[in-house]
């Protein structure tokens, strides 16, 4: 039988082996496309010397950028959170991918060394400190020594200052859960603070502060999921989803039952399971059986978590729960990877701004060809479609999927995406029926799995700007601009159609 988990590490080392050698490339000055691009050297900032900040020549792979020359389209590294930022030097990125190279081989003690070195060597720069912090949490879970999570804290910490210095707010949801770990309510009370004290309306914040209010057992969680639901992005529902937990972790079912509802037109089959739960506890078997029935098929691609299993519930028949024993096959294993990928990329955007990554990487499994030497770039192959699905959503250097996060809303949009329960927003396009209502929070007529537009999302990348280059900067000769989509949804990614 096929190993799913060997594959995935082993294309995870071939893209950080083929990332590497570009950036060494680039570090060494020989990539350069100084009489084309006017870019500059290979001591300016990362972003600009990748061509990824807007520039709408962007030819940094060969002097004249010819289409088979940059035919590996653009890269993963030109996404959200993944750049260092642009007073950070190329060569910080090469020790970055030096040390997830050692962690993806096993050599955690090396990465967490690799990483020191770089918080040494850039102390200012934050994506050292993060990778230092994220190593340290690797090596804490065989080690379990407070000593490597209370460092690794420290860490997050001080990356999460320079973001803000720099007017970004980050890692909020990974110091909330490392410091909820570590019961440490003084570091994390003075970081949400200072972070709320100058974004007070930040959705993420406040929804990670009351993930962490909840964590440490602090009753004003429930007053920031309120607040969290007041401010979330259009059609998202993890909040609710969250304060629903929330609320049923303390036996507050009834009250929950309140909080687990959603607007007219919204869908999260997430909240079926969730609100199954708490009828059944409340000894409502046939409201709660009613509501598992919507929730089975959903758990077939996302099983529950097994906290949520009542033990000898005849209820809960038919829901596919973490814990059963049962193989994992290639398509439970794409969803996963395909909310991961969602999640690291739109994490925080509105469902619209989801659903319009999920589509090009859709666009890519229908789309991508060889006899197309713009497309030809795109790994679709595979002997059936999850497989497909598979290929191009791990492809070396394309999608980020490195923060293994999902949430319940990027389970539904990764879900209704491959199923085609939702139109291409870019496009406002169903692949078959009629979109019902708006194209960025609306679903279509009728489900169908296959087929993508023409005109469909190819590359995208992320802009702090109000607008977009008119080209892709990675395939300058190959794309054509769709702009940003479902008005906010969108707001760090411009996307890009074949021309």
């Amino acid at each position: 039988m096929f190993r799913i988990d060997c594959f995935y590490w082993q294309a995870k080392l071939f893209l950080v082996l083929a990332v590497m050698l570009w950036i060494i490339t680039l570090v060494n000055g020989q990539a350069f496309a100084r009489d084309a691009c006017s870019i500059g050297n290979a001591e300016q900032t990362t972003a600009v010397s990748m061509g990824l900040t807007g520039s709408s020549c962007g030819c940094v792979l060969r002097k004249s950028c010819p289409v088979a020359e940059n035919s590996t389209g653009d890269s993963f590294l030109s996404h959200s959170g993944m750049l260092p930022d642009s007073y950070e030097p190329a060569e910080l990125l090469k020790l970055h991918l030096e040390g997830e190279q050692m962690l993806l081989e096993g050599r955690i003690a090396d990465a967490v060394h690799t990483f020191k070195t770089a918080t040494e060597r850039f102390p200012e720069s934050r994506l050292a400190h993060a990778a230092y912090g994220y190593a340290l949490r690797q090596k804490y879970r065989t080690s379990h020594d407070l000593a490597d999570i209370k460092l690794a804290a420290d860490e997050f910490l001080r990356a999460a200052d320079i973001a803000l210095k720099h007017g970004a707010v980050r890692y909020t949801d990974v110091i909330a859960e490392t410091l909820g770990e570590l019961k440490d309510d003084t570091r994390f009370n003075a970081f949400f603070e200072k972070v709320l004290s100058r974004y007070p309306d930040h959705y993420l914040a406040i929804l990670d502060y009351a993930n962490g209010l909840a964590l440490l057992g602090d009753s004003r969680a429930e007053e920031f999921f309120r607040k969290a639901i007041e401010l979330r992005p259009e059609g998202t529902n993890t909040a609710i989803t969250n304060f629903g937990e929330f609320l049923i972790s303390q036996g507050r079912f009834d009250e929950a039952l309140q909080i687990l509802v959603l607007k007219p037109g919204e869908r999260l089959d997430y909240l079926y399971l969730l609100r199954g739960y708490a009828l059944e506890k409340l000894g409502r078997l046939e409201e709660a059986k009613a509501e598992y029935t919507q929730y089975i098929p959903f758990s077939r691609d996302f099983p529950a978590p097994d906290k949520f299993r009542i033990p000898g519930s005849t209820t809960q028949k038919g829901i596919v729960f973490e814990g059963d024993v049962s193989p994992q096959d290639i398509c439970t294993d794409m969803m996963n990877r395909f909310s991961t990928m969602i999640y690291c990329e739109a994490s925080g955007e509105s469902i619209g701004g989801m659903r319009a990554v999920g589509w090009t990487a859709r666009t890519r499994v229908f789309n991508g060809t060889s006899l197309d030497p713009c497309l030809s770039f795109i790994n679709n192959s595979g002997p059936s479609l999850c497989y497909k699905y598979w290929n191009v959503i791990t492809q070396s250097g394309q999608f980020n999927d490195e923060c293994g996060r999902r949430n319940p809303d990027t389970d539904q949009v990764a879900r209704d995406v491959f199923y085609g329960n939702v139109p291409d927003p870019v496009n406002s396009w169903c692949p078959s029926g009629q979109i019902v209502s708006n194209p960025c929070t609306a679903y279509c007529s009728t489900p169908e799995y296959t087929g993508a537009h023409r005109n469909g999302p190819i590359w995208f990348y992320s802009t702090t700007s109000d607008t977009c280059s008119s080209s892709h900067p990675g395939a300058p000769n190959c794309s054509s601009n769709r702009g940003q989509t479902c008005q906010n949804g969108g707001w760090d990614h411009c996307f890009y159609q074949r021309k």
